[in-house]
């Protein structure tokens, strides 16, 4: 896994994290969401616990923006999702 080991090594060194990124049909744009699937790796950047998955980077500070359009019309049934 030489490029999952790259961009985890990446991660790892830095002092600070952001992403600042769109939402597209209620999700996080497709390259975004592969980059999370190479970092996520079990033992260096997370790990398996009763309560659940919990991360272990502790000392890269993260700080995210994300983006959306207001494209629901007043009695659209999406509009709850639009605020």
């Amino acid at each position: 896994m030489p490029v999952s080991d790259t961009l985890t090594d990446e991660l790892l060194a830095s002092d600070l994290l952001v992403i600042a990124t769109p939402m597209w049909n209620f999700g996080v744009p497709s390259a975004l969401k592969a980059w999370i699937d190479w970092i996520i790796r079990p033992g260096r950047t997370v790990r398996y616990a009763e309560s659940g998955v919990l991360g272990t980077i502790t000392t890269t500070r993260f700080e995210s923006c994300g983006s959306r359009r207001n494209f629901c019309q007043n009695r659209s049934p999406l509009r709850s999702f639009s605020r």
